[in-house]
């Protein structure tokens, strides 16, 4: 078997796209921070909501049983 001689590849990098630029470590701590910042924030929204809807569902049972309470009592 002959192995044919091929013709050499050329690549025309002139019309190529720049490269992205590099990124340092301040930029990356940074960028972690926000993400973690974001994360944090829809936890205490979170946190709040399901908050807010067991004790308007507390409230809205008490109301439908006819029994108020003056304060806090523990199930026992």
């Amino acid at each position: 078997m002959v192995v044919q001689p091929q013709a050499p590849i050329v690549v025309d990098t002139v019309n190529q796209p720049l490269i992205t630029p590099e990124i340092g470590m301040a930029e990356v701590v940074l960028s972690a921070a926000g993400m973690a910042g974001i994360i944090m924030a829809l936890a205490l929204l979170g946190g709040i909501l399901i908050g807010a809807c067991i004790i308007f569902l507390r409230k809205s049972r008490s109301a439908s049983e006819g029994t108020t309470s003056e304060g806090w009592r523990l199930r026992g």
